[in-house]
């Protein structure tokens, strides 16, 4: 029987990569359906194996961009089935000038409809595209000209409602699947907290004021309240030993941290089943795909008010910080530690309620509804 779907061609980073656009397309492409539409892929931007090659990631850089706009303009030349193009940049500027590039092909010479969907969200990078004239005009006439725009919170919405031809603006979330999900709904030690920061150790997500603030407490009477677990891969070699030196030096017992390095797959769901807390001091987000996962694992989450984070976690499922620094995160592990009996007996209704509204079913029908705008 002959194919008649029409082709959504998701651009994007491969889908290996480290990230959570690749995490978010990962699972949509696995569970998408629909009766008219079909999902197809094409990579863009630099390559997984050169992830730690910075130097030798700059060089080939420009290689593989010309290489993948050239795949590009031929599959818009030679597939008339697709009929939509979704771009996923960062507000930051190169993936906003590398994504330009391919938007302006578009515009000039198939004029496909297309679909901005913005990732991360760089508050500079926003205040320099309102203030400079060329890049205000660059932005809105490639960016926001004409296509649909899909955000990940609604303060993103407001921030782009300030433009002039930012008139099509959808909210929604990253996403979870519930088949993912490790359930354990039993109480955790009864005398200690276990507590799981999952990231790229990076200093943009707060890890280094994590670390210090696990000193403090280790200097204080209820240090050894809590077990610490460290999970992410480095983004800068020799990180996370640096880290480690750090929290031994400063007579942190080792029985009371660790460090993972990169977790995934069910590996990953394994280590969200056996916290109790999840903790994201980040500066910087979009609406992170390592919070729903934990949301949805039961964790009561502990996180800065980046991003989507307020829109996300409530006195129910977790605790805001109103400043990213040792103390403020101290004084939310205390919060949470006079209160973990009741964190304990949320866990299961805190995992109930973040699948039920963050699972990808809820994300495909949102996107089938836009993708079917007329």
């Amino acid at each position: 029987m002959k194919d008649n779907k029409k082709i959504v061609l998701v651009i994007s980073n491969e889908l290996n990569h480290e990230g959570g656009i690749s995490n978010f397309y990962n699972i949509l492409f696995k569970n998408f359906s629909s009766e008219n539409l079909k999902l197809k892929h094409l990579k863009i931007g630099s390559r997984q194996y050169f992830f730690n090659a910075i130097i030798i990631k700059r060089l080939f850089y420009i290689f593989f961009y010309v290489f993948d706009l050239l795949k590009y303009i031929f599959k818009l030349t030679f597939d008339k089935k697709i009929k939509i193009l979704q771009f996923n940049p960062s507000l930051i500027p190169l993936p906003l000038l590398r994504d330009g590039i391919f938007i302006i092909f578009n515009k000039l010479f198939f004029k496909k409809r297309t679909i901005i969907f913005f990732r991360g969200w760089k508050i500079p990078t926003l205040k320099k595209l309102v203030e400079n004239q060329f890049y205000n005009y660059f932005f809105q006439k490639v960016f926001l000209f004409n296509n649909t725009i899909i955000v990940l919170a609604k303060k993103f919405k407001l921030d782009l409602a300030s433009f002039r031809h930012a008139k099509d603006i959808h909210v929604t979330t990253t996403t979870i699947d519930k088949n993912d999900i490790i359930y354990n709904y039993e109480k955790g030690q009864k005398d200690k907290l276990n507590v799981l920061f999952l990231s790229r150790i990076q200093d943009l997500k707060g890890i280094n004021e994590l670390v210090d603030a696990i000193i403090l407490l280790h200097k204080s009477n209820i240090g050894k309240d809590f077990i610490f677990t460290i999970a992410g891969h480095e983004y800068v070699k020799g990180h996370i030993q640096y880290l480690k030196n750090k929290l031994i030096i400063n007579n942190v017992d080792q029985s009371y941290f660790k460090f993972t390095g990169r977790v995934d797959g069910e590996e990953k769901f394994k280590i969200f089943a056996a916290n109790d807390i999840y903790i994201l001091p980040s500066f910087t987000e979009g609406c992170p795909n390592s919070v729903l996962e934990a949301l949805s694992s039961g964790l009561f989450c502990i996180t800065s008010k980046a991003g989507a984070l307020p829109e996300i976690i409530n006195s129910n499922n977790g605790i805001l910080i109103d400043e990213i620094n040792p103390d403020e995160i101290i004084n939310a592990l205390k919060v949470s530690l006079i209160n973990k009996d009741q964190i304990f007996k949320k866990r299961k209704l805190i995992s109930e309620e973040s699948i039920k509204r963050f699972d990808i079913e809820n994300i495909i029908k949102k996107l089938n509804k836009i993708y079917n705008q007329r």
